[in-house]
C-alpha cells in the first residue's frame, strides 16, 4: 500500500484497513507456526503497511489537536 492511498482513506476506512490488516498478519502467524505459509515475505509487507496507516492515524489526530 502506498502512503498517497493511505491518505486518501477516510478515518472510518483507516480503522478498517487496521483491523483487516491485523486479521490478516494473525492468520500469516498461525500458518508461519504450522509450517503452511508459503510467502514470509508477505508478513513484513503486511507489518510495514499496518505501521503506515497508524502513523497517518497519529497524523491526523495531532493535527486535529493543534486546530
Amino acid at each position: 500500500m502506498k502512503m498517497k492511498q493511505v491518505t486518501e482513506l477516510t478515518d472510518a476506512e483507516l480503522d478498517h484497513q487496521i483491523d483487516e490488516l491485523r486479521k490478516d498478519k494473525f492468520k500469516l502467524r498461525m500458518q508461519a507456526k504450522t509450517g503452511q505459509l508459503e510467502n514470509p515475505a508477505k508478513v513484513k509487507g503486511i507489518r510495514r503497511d499496518i505501521a503506515k496507516l497508524l502513523t497517518d492515524k497519529r497524523r491526523r489526530t495531532a493535527a486535529a489537536a493543534v486546530k
